[in-house]
């Protein structure tokens, strides 16, 4: 879905991918700086099972008491067939998704329905900003004060400018649960108890973050970004470390690395498998590189 481009006016000069109508470069470089993003995986998507008022189905259960539900009409022009009309009904959590079709319903029974709750279906984003403070950006300083307006999706952003440094930021909008909350969105919980709610995000300077790290690298490839002292729960499900540990293994063959370098390691074709990773930590002696 990436889009190559190249901007460029009096005050600016950049070039990299980006979206269609999209009026800004979302991942490349200007003539100072550089920067690229990988998804963080951060589970930021409840599902609520929500309790319909007895009597009442176009009401529903809170920790305040009935409300009833937020209810719009929705239209979809199809290009060469009909319109589409159906009728979206909201919760203080979300939309309800139990009803987009006859097989979510089924998934409740007729005295609930599901709601998602999502960070990208929250008010205030302002991610189209920092798009364009970005692309104008100089040094890191001003790269992160443009990232703090970033909110959907939750990437890990790394950097690099012509001075030779080098930054790793997390971004986006990351929801806090309450210590009650142990299931953290891996299945549905009771939307009407209220100790599944969210009580906020991570503020922006408690993300992850880091610049200028003595080893003199960073890498991100969609794992695990954060150690065990983290104070906030971010995800459960990191991708697999192989990629990265190739990566850091790339990255180590050399002090300092040239253009050649950076393209034999884009087009690098050896994957150190996961099981051979798993066997090699349990059982060194009997493994080797192919």
């Amino acid at each position: 879905m990436w889009y190559l481009a190249h901007l460029e006016s009096p005050d600016l000069r950049v070039i990299g991918a980006t979206l269609p109508g999209i009026p800004g470069i979302i991942l490349g470089r200007n003539d100072r700086i550089a920067w690229g993003f990988t998804n963080m995986n951060a589970n930021v998507q409840d599902l609520l099972v929500e309790k319909l008022v007895s009597g009442d189905p176009n009401s529903y259960v809170t920790p305040q008491g009935p409300q009833p539900f937020m209810v719009r009409n929705e239209i979809i022009h199809v290009r060469e067939s009909n319109i589409i009309e159906f009728e979206v009904r909201e919760t203080i959590h979300g939309p309800v998704i139990s009803d987009a079709s006859s097989r979510t319903a089924a998934a409740v029974n007729e005295n609930h329905v599901v709601s998602l709750t999502w960070t990208a279906l929250r008010k205030h984003d302002t991610t189209a900003r920092p798009i364009l403070h970005m692309n104008r950006a100089r040094n890191w300083d001003e790269f992160v004060e443009a990232l703090r307006w970033f909110k959907e999706p939750q990437q890990n952003v790394v950097y690099a400018d012509v001075d030779g440094n080098i930054g790793y930021h997390a971004v986006g909008r990351i929801p806090v649960r309450g210590p009650t909350n142990t299931v953290r969105g891996t299945m549905p919980v009771p939307g009407w108890e209220g100790n599944y709610d969210w009580s906020g995000y991570i503020p922006f300077e408690e993300l992850p973050h880091a610049f200028n790290p003595n080893d003199g690298t960073l890498a991100t490839a969609n794992q695990r970004t954060i150690d065990d002292s983290y104070p906030h729960f971010i995800a459960r499900d990191w991708a697999s470390p192989y990629r990265i540990r190739r990566i850091e293994t790339l990255l180590a063959q050399t002090e300092k690395h040239s253009l050649s370098d950076m393209q034999r390691m884009q087009g690098d074709i050896r994957r150190v498998w996961p099981a051979r990773d798993c066997i090699s930590r349990s059982l060194p002696k009997l493994c080797c590189e192919d």
